[in-house]
């Protein structure tokens, strides 16, 4: 399905079949970003990187968020209100595989803003890329992504938001906000510190109860078909040195049993039609936002 078409806006967009777990409005913060997965809608949506990013960037006091998806052929637009990029003052890219560096360079050139990071200017949007993949090998995608964040979201996502928010407000310029984005928790900024920059630590979560990843949204649409996704451990007791996961997801870590019993304990959406482990209908249960995490 063509989620992001030029001039069909929401008459097209998957937002139509969602039930909502999250308060979030594209409306009434200083500053906008949208988060963009390079795949399809059914694939993004079923990504708990691709919901949990979007909690910690949308309630953020500061920025509001819309999502964007990769279709072939198609201009990346928002979902929610069919925006342009370039309508952004952050971009945002969680990427997870190795062929979606090909997307995040179609999603740059089928918009107004400049693919190549040296080409952009004052009145740009800042283009941050994260996710398992950019962890693997950053230098791939340098050229083209102002900020990169190694690691783990809710470990330097918050604090990268909270200091561009900070500089933007200030009028710093452009090149300012980057500068000083360099000593973030896993951050590296290529037009600062080169292609060969000192050692970076990956950001972690040691508190995996605070940030438990779980669904913001349901949807038929997706290859979960209305079903909570959450996220009950991270890392491996493996060592295999081939592994990304050994390099970037260390040490093991596990969401309490009881963190997880207060998540899938609460009713999901009423009209759903989906169910919770417990086989609670949604047709019978009431609307509740609950089931997910106090907003940071």
């Amino acid at each position: 399905m063509k989620v992001n078409s030029i001039g069909k806006g929401l008459k097209s967009s998957p937002v139509r079949h969602e039930s909502p777990l999250l308060s979030i409005s594209p409306f009434g913060k200083d500053f906008r970003a949208v988060l963009i997965f390079p795949g399809t809608y059914s694939i993004a949506s079923s990504s708990l990187a691709f919901h949990q990013i979007f909690r910690l960037i949308g309630q953020h006091p500061d920025w509001s968020c819309e999502r964007a998806v990769v279709e072939p052929s198609m201009p990346t637009r928002s979902i929610e209100l069919n925006r342009s990029l370039g309508e952004f003052d952050l971009i945002a890219f969680t990427v997870p595989f190795e062929s979606g560096y090909l997307q995040v360079i179609e999603a740059l050139l089928s918009s107004s803003v400049p693919v190549y990071a040296r080409e952009r200017g004052p009145g740009d949007p800042i283009v941050l890329m994260g996710g398992i993949a950019a962890a693997a090998n950053p230098d791939v995608m340098a050229p083209f992504v102002d900020l990169f964040l190694l690691g783990e979201a809710e470990a330097s996502l918050p604090a990268a938001l909270e200091k561009i928010a900070q500089l933007l407000r200030g009028g710093c310029p452009r090149s300012t906000v980057l500068e000083e984005c360099v000593n973030l928790p896993g951050a590296y900024v290529p037009s600062i510190q080169g292609d060969q920059p000192p050692t970076i630590s990956f950001a972690r979560t040691q508190d995996m109860d605070a940030f438990p990843p779980c669904s913001g949204w349901l949807s038929p649409e997706t290859e979960f078909d209305n079903t909570f996704l959450f996220e009950i451990s991270r890392g491996c007791p493996c060592g295999c040195r081939f592994c990304m996961i050994r390099l970037s997801q260390k040490p093991l870590r596990a969401v309490s049993v009881d963190r997880i019993m207060e998540l899938v304990g609460q009713p999901p959406p009423a009209g759903s039609g989906s169910e919770w482990r417990d086989g609670t209908s949604a047709d019978r249960a009431g609307r509740g936002s609950g089931c997910l995490p106090p907003p940071i």
